[in-house]
């Protein structure tokens, strides 16, 4: 970069901000040296999934469960058992759809207003639990989108007031997707998104965005705030005498901390090998399992089961009768009679000896299926709460999709396994409502990216859901301890426990304006500055030495929540929690509520408002991105650290006074905006499928309204159908993660579908269902994929050896992960004029005995997974090992 471009670039800055910005000194760049010790450090300690997990088509595949077409439930809820025990808990869970039917939004986070969604990767959606015990009830509830307004929040607990809920009982937490819609929050800062270089050049006055930013989109506001309602509702509406426990599991090697600089300073160092990597993140995986206690829920099944044996015992009692009356006849028969008597006795002895076998079968049938667990009073799982740290950021904003990221996928993965697991009938929900965490300086999008990435990295963290899950099993108890504590403050310029004060007016710093590690802000992309470390000198011990930049406005007062159930708390944070402040917070709670039952808190991250990030004293001073957005100050982290304390305090019954402002957050802004319009009353095709091969990509395109008007609410648009028989049924949908679609201004729907490796092969068709209209594609086939790739890997003496796996996803482009390292397979390989086989290992790795200078090769089609895809290019090794 030459020396006068970055004052050319700087020059488009408003006035203000170029202002603010010459005040910096000179070194205030982030350092050379900070860059190469994160440099280091990632390549010490890559954070990459090693293996595939099955992805939820396939887990849903193997277990012959159909792919869910709708977010409402379509089964009655179950019955009671017959006894409840007294106090028991009461749960429910609900679901609802959070995409919009139009095109068009920003995406959500500090991103470009160019780089808006023009199309649906995978489904954005609002999932809640309502709990209620003893009267008192508490919403857990998850959004998919980067962040939750206080107004907002206040406005969804407004809708649901007739339920026995309210802004204290209501936790909201945001997915933190930036890949979700922007432009909704109550606060126009929330709002923010800055224009690219090239909308700047096209159109000035678009910098005006950045400085004052447009307010909440009515239309957005409301649908939002109905959604996220119509979630609780369903929630409420289905709740029933419950168990819930709570499961631990760690995952570790997914994220790493991508503000090191500043987490180093926690330990008081800045060399990198002085702190192990499973200090830099927080590798907990935290899960409030719920379970419906019910009464027999296969009592149908077991009333056939014994109706049959009964019929079939009749039956065999009618062949037995008829045996005995052929020999009775074959007894006193003429000899002119005699053959065809005997005849009869024969075919009456098989019939009965028939008759006999089928009513075995039919009672043993009968008493198995009186023996399963359905048919008695039993639990029947519906999901669960579940805690991780992972910043919503694998999908960039790039894509130009709204997309739900790795936690959708999550949700989903956990979800099949624990549908698969209890085999829960269809059109029971089983909904993970996946909470944030301290994910403040967590990511796994430093090291994965794309859809296909946020499929990989979603997949892992619900095999880990499912795993704490399990965990909590044994511990399940229909009377859990349960209570619920809130209280909302201001900052004031009050004191932390540490001696330090809250600032009374919260500030934004420089380096937030130049964006983060794994992403840097729409800004940086017209200056090529990056501001990370840019100080000043302090000015006072509240904001320190940062550079503030005089824009943005937040909360002037600020709700936290600690809700227990069991042995477990949540306790929300107004924010974007780092590691340091989730532990500092999570020791505080814990020792205020020491002795009375409560030997795990997590962190509800983003939840009911949003004050951007909550640094530890130690991490703001490093002025790194996470600091600058501190907006409170240097003692944010502990100030907020005391407040989780007092509402442990109060939770555990001691004398503490809880701050209860009562605040209007909604800044103007209600949700009485008008309904999306109804979409076209038709459509065409316009392009048919062509045949595919496993993990290619399939196209469909169509004509409809325009700017995706035409997508249903809460069910699925587009459907893959598979021919079996005369019967056509449905294989996939795009409430599913292997299926996005792109729409325009004029209409023109273009859908993909990438079929997963373990698609049965087959005829298949694709079914666009719009609210008015429904559209059905030309058949076409589905083939074994060919992309299987033979990398030739080192083995002893005497040896060849190769490694199989599917090629890397292209960014971008492909949708669903796909195993790099098979886990099972064959492989022919020719020796000389032999051919061998080999199986593979769990490494991926299968081996052959070849003598020295024998030449080896693998041909096309030779090396096979177990749904039967090949090589689709043929390798050659020569024997000796190496």
């Amino acid at each position: 970069m030459t020396q006068g471009r970055p004052a050319l670039r700087l020059a488009l800055l408003p006035a203000a901000l170029v202002a603010a910005l010459a005040c910096a000194p000179v070194a205030a760049a982030h350092s050379e040296a900070e860059e190469a010790a994160e440099e280091v450090y990632a390549a010490k300690h890559p954070a990459k999934a090693a293996v595939t997990p099955a992805g939820s088509d396939a887990i849903r595949l193997r277990a012959k469960i159909a792919p869910p077409a709708s977010y409402a439930a379509t089964a009655a809820v179950p019955g009671p058992p017959k006894k409840v025990p007294a106090g028991a808990l009461r749960a429910g869970v609900g679901r609802a759809d959070l995409t919009p039917p139009r095109t068009g939004y920003f995406l959500g986070g500090w991103t470009r207003a160019d780089r808006v969604g023009h199309g649906v990767s995978t489904r954005l959606t609002t999932s809640a639990i309502v709990l209620e015990k003893d009267g008192r009830r508490v919403a857990l509830v998850a959004m998919a989108d980067f962040a939750v307004p206080q107004g907002l929040q206040q406005a969804v607990a407004a809708k649901v007031q007739d339920l026995g809920l309210n802004e204290r009982t209501v936790i909201l937490s945001a997915t933190h997707t930036h890949s979700g819609t922007g432009g909704f929050a109550n606060t126009p800062t929330l709002n923010t998104a800055a224009p690219g270089a090239q909308l700047i050049l096209s159109d000035p006055t678009s910098l005006a965005g950045l400085v004052a930013p447009s307010k909440a989109d009515p239309q957005l506001y409301t649908f939002i705030v109905d959604q996220v309602a119509t979630a609780i509702r369903r929630a409420a509406g289905s709740m029933g005498p419950a168990a819930a426990a709570w499961g631990h599991t760690t995952l570790s090697g997914l994220t790493r901390n991508r503000s090191l600089v500043a987490r180093l300073a926690d330990f008081g160092t800045t060399d990198a090998s002085k702190v192990p990597y499973a200090k830099t993140i927080n590798p907990s995986v935290d899960v409030l399992r719920v379970d419906r206690l019910v009464g027999p829920t296969c009592t149908p099944a077991v009333r056939r089961a014994a109706k049959r044996a009964t019929t079939l015992k009749r039956r065999a009692t009618a062949a037995t009768r008829t045996l005995t009356r052929a020999r009775r006849t074959a007894r006193s028969a003429s000899s002119a009679k005699a053959a065809a008597a005997r005849r009869a006795v024969r075919t009456a002895q098989r019939r009965s000896r028939a008759a006999a076998r089928a009513a075995t079968r039919a009672r043993t049938a009968a008493r198995r299926a009186a023996r399963r667990s359905c048919a008695k009073d039993g639990r029947l799982p519906i999901g669960g709460w579940s805690n991780f740290a992972n910043h919503g950021t694998v999908v960039k904003s790039e894509f130009g999709l709204y997309s739900a990221d790795h936690g959708g996928v999550a949700a989903q993965q956990f979800e099949a396994l624990v549908r698969r697991d209890a085999d829960v009938p269809a059109g029971q929900p089983v909904i993970a409502v996946y909470g944030n965490a301290d994910e403040g300086d967590m990511s796994a999008g430093l090291d994965h990216s794309g859809p296909a990435g946020a499929d990989l990295v979603g997949r892992t963290e619900g095999d880990a859901f499912y795993r704490a899950w399990q965990d909590a099993g044994p511990k399940l108890s229909a009377t859990p301890a349960f209570d619920v504590q809130w209280t909302r403050f201001c900052f004031c310029g009050r004191t932390a426990s540490d001696g330090g004060k809250v600032a009374v007016k919260p500030q934004i710093g420089a380096p937030f304006l130049t964006g983060s590690e794994e992403g840097r802000g729409p800004l940086f992309d017209i200056t090529g500055v990056p501001l990370e470390g840019t100080k000043v000198p302090a000015v006072d011990d509240v904001q320190g030495d940062k550079l503030i930049v005089p824009i943005g406005e937040w909360s002037e007062a600020s709700p936290m929540v600690l809700a227990r159930i069991g042995d477990g708390a949540i306790v929300t944070m107004p924010g974007e929690a780092t590691i340091g402040v989730g532990e500092r917070t999570r020791a505080n709670v814990l020792a205020q509520m020491k002795g009375v039952g409560v030997n795990r808190v997590t962190i509800a991250g983003l939840a009911n408002d949003y004050l951007n990030y909550i640094t530890t004293p130690e991490e703001y001073d490093t002025q790194q991105y996470e600091g600058a957005s501190t907006v409170f100050g240097r003692h944010s982290g502990t100030f907020l650290a005391d407040r989780a304390g007092d509402l442990g305090a109060a939770s555990a019954g001691r004398a503490v006074t809880l701050e209860k402002r009562d605040y209007d957050a909604s800044n103007g802004v209600r949700a009485n905006g008008p309904a999306y319009p109804q979409g076209s009353a038709a459509g065409r095709l316009t392009a048919q499928p062509g045949d595919v091969r496993r993990l290619g990509l399939v196209d469909v395109a169509w004509q409809g309204a325009p700017s995706g008007g035409d997508k249903p609410l809460d069910s699925a648009f587009v459907t893959i159908e598979r021919q079996d028989g005369a019967r056509w049924v449905a294989a996939d949908n795009d409430l599913g993660t292997a299926i996005a679609w792109r729409t325009d201004a004029d209409g023109k729907y273009v859908a993909t579908w990438n079929p997963p490796e373990t698609t049965p092969l087959g005829t298949y068709r694709v079914v666009i269902t719009a609210p008015r209209y429904t559209l059905t594609s030309k058949a076409f086939r589905v083939l074994a994929s060919d992309a299987l790739e033979v990398r030739r890997r080192s083995a002893p003496a005497g040896r060849v050896a190769v490694q199989v796996g599917f090629p890397l996803p292209r960014e971008n482009v492909d949708l669903i992960a796909r195993p790099t390292i098979l886990l099972a397979g064959t492989v022919d390989f020719r020796v000389g004029d032999r051919t061998v086989s080999a199986p593979i290992g769990k490494d991926g790795v299968a081996t052959v005995e070849a003598p020295a200078g024998t030449t080896v090769t693998v041909p096309v089609g030779a090396a096979r997974d177990p749904d039967g895809n090949v090589n689709g290019k043929a390798a050659t090794a020569s024997g000796g090992g190496s």
